[in-house]
């Protein structure tokens, strides 16, 4: 369902003509007047445009007195809405004036309640007075969570300048939007709302331009691809993360960084997106250590357990790579793993398991390989690891922030023995 909300204040507004998309209005002197013909005037009977009033705005400027003397223009906003012959339902709702903290939260419900599941929004704020603007924006942002709505466009009514004009600033709100998706994504390695806004941004672009945009086209892959990275990471996909193409992926974010417009609606983007770009620094294109890299993206984004897998993993990893082993070879990882343990644990040979025994040899050779302090690292992993995935369903009941603790440790000295 479509929704105009608009506040309509008290002052004794003067006639003009608006121009808004490059037309220009009837003279009016109600901003709302202007928006609602230009925008509302295919909308349906299941539309609504709700105008919400205090008693003051609605004596002066809903029913007209402010103008019962004028000589032209003397109706109120409720006589130019009905002149339109809209099909949408017109609703005036009361508000208080707002002058006390308890009238503000009445005020916050009120607007909050005209809103419903899905609802695409158009809000003008033309007589948003005092702290209006900011309510409304924290109501917007409030009401996207819980109601799932969508805003559509915000307009601003600015009678100053040669000619008044109906100003669009929706971009505001869209960069909140963004602020919040690519904060999500540094802080909690979160991707999802960042491939939903940018779908709203280059779909439309690349159906315009019959995926000619190339704007649009390093948007969609950056969105995608970071969709991509947090999903590797989410069901930590080794060899995937290890042999991602993160060179491709910088270059894109360059690419669109590089495209936007100097003084452009989307200039503030650039910081948010220099700032992902930098997130994804440490890693290179098919490096084994890109596994430990990510261990580090996990403590940071208290991605605990997928940090203890990668970390033991990745030690795995390295090792064939040192010894010269396929590292994505069932036995040779079997190999080093029961190695590292039997070191670690220093398991006498006649505790060895049918796997250590069978291949008795290649393990004594292994073990000898294998460094003392990164051996007991690799046992101490496993202990958490295994805590962690059978749900602590044991005798050592170790605490949430055990895990996030003793993880930061591992990684720590796992870099120690790696690189001193």
């Amino acid at each position: 369902m479509r929704k105009m909300l608009s506040f309509l204040g008290t002052g004794n507004y003067k006639p003009c003509i608006y121009e808004f998309n490059g037309t220009l209005s009837e003279k009016t002197r109600f901003a709302q007047e202007a928006i609602i013909q230009k925008l509302c005037k295919d909308w349906g009977e299941e539309d609504k445009i709700i105008i919400f009033l205090t008693e003051g705005a609605k004596i002066g400027n809903w029913y007209g007195e402010n103008y019962k003397n004028e000589k032209e223009l003397t109706e109120g906003l409720k006589e130019r809405l009905k002149k339109l012959n809209l099909k949408a339902e017109i609703i005036p709702v009361d508000i208080p004036d707002g002058n006390t903290e308890e009238e503000i939260w009445k005020l916050f419900k009120i607007v909050y309640d005209t809103l419903e599941e899905g609802d695409e929004v158009y809000f003008d704020i033309t007589h948003s007075f005092r702290y209006l603007p900011m309510l409304t924006t924290i109501l917007l942002s409030y009401a996207k969570v819980l109601k799932n709505i969508r805003v559509k466009r915000i307009l601003y009514g600015n009678i100053y300048g040669e000619t008044p004009k109906i100003m669009d600033i929706t971009a505001f709100d869209t960069l909140m939007s963004w602020t919040n998706a690519i904060d999500k994504f540094l802080s909690g390695g979160y991707a999802e709302d960042i491939v939903k806004l940018a779908e709203r941004e280059y779909y439309p672009r690349l159906k315009e331009s019959k995926g000619k945009d190339e704007f649009a086209r390093n948007l969609r892959f950056v969105s995608n691809q970071l969709n991509t990275f947090m999903e590797y990471l989410a069901t930590v996909r080794g060899p995937m993360i290890d042999e991602y193409g993160y060179n491709k992926l910088r270059n894109a974010i360059d690419a669109v960084l590089k495209s936007i417009n100097e003084g452009s609606s989307i200039e503030p983007m650039i910081p948010l997106l220099e700032r992902v770009k930098e997130k994804l620094s440490d890693f290179e294109d098919n490096d084994i250590y890109n596994g430990l890299k990510a261990v580090k993206w996990c403590i940071d984004h208290n991605l605990i357990q997928q940090g203890y897998t990668l970390l033991q993993e990745s030690i795995v990893t390295i090792i064939c790579k040192k010894f010269e082993f396929d590292e994505l070879d069932r036995e040779y990882r079997m190999l080093i793993s029961s190695a590292l343990n039997i070191k670690g644990q220093d398991i006498p040979e006649d505790n060895w398991n049918e796997f250590a025994k069978k291949n008795k040899e290649l393990i004594k050779e292994t073990i000898s390989k294998c460094d003392d302090e990164l051996s007991k690292i690799f046992v101490e992993i496993t202990q958490y690891r295994n805590n962690l995935n059978h749900a602590g369903y044991n005798r050592d009941k170790k605490k949430p922030k055990d895990f996030e603790n003793k993880l930061k440790e591992l990684y720590e000295r796992t870099l120690k023995v790696l690189w001193g």
